[in-house]
């Protein structure tokens, strides 16, 4: 069969087809609009919401603000300092067995880099308490996550670090 005869007969198929679809349009439901579908009423136009002032940070506030950052600072400069002995205990276990001496201290001293970046988690949760009850009831939402942001980044590099040392240790 060649190109030609194949595009007529493909030419007549569809055409047959398209002239089905044509066909006794009394069988079907028509496609007009009908009264149920118009539109028909007014609109009320609606009254924007007023935008709160930004909220002064009660002294209560900022002094929880203030013991929070304080806590995550402390639990931060701890496990800071940790991690280069934990560095060093991850770089002496390079190699070395499953269950070996070595490995196991590499392995205390990530967890007590761990249990060292959990006390910066409470603090954080902590702040993520009050930010949430901000945002419900309203408040010092910005004082709130100014304060939170500088705490995730300190829980961030912990993250990493931790992150890096378990990926440097096999088991």
């Amino acid at each position: 069969m060649n190109r030609a005869s194949l595009a007529a007969i493909i030419a007549i198929t569809l055409g047959g087809l398209t002239g089905a679809c044509a066909g006794d349009s009394g069988r079907y439901p028509s496609l007009a609009i009908r009264e149920a579908e118009r539109v028909e009423g007014t609109a009320q136009a609606v009254e924007p919401e007023e935008i709160p002032a930004p909220e002064t940070p009660s002294q209560d506030l900022v002094t929880r603000l203030e013991q929070l950052k304080s806590e995550a600072d402390r639990a931060h400069k701890a496990f800071m300092a940790a991690a280069p002995g934990a560095e060093r205990q991850v770089s002496a276990a390079s190699g070395a067995a499953v269950a070996s001496d070595a490995w196991t201290s590499a392995q205390v001293a990530i967890a007590n880099l761990e249990a060292s970046r959990s006390r910066l988690l409470i603090a954080l949760a902590q702040l993520d308490s009050l930010h949430v009850t901000a945002e419900l009831e309203g408040g010092a939402r910005s004082t709130i996550s100014d304060a939170r942001n500088q705490v995730d980044q300190m829980a961030e590099t912990e993250n990493e670090i931790i992150a890096r040392l378990l990926g440097r240790i096999r088991g």
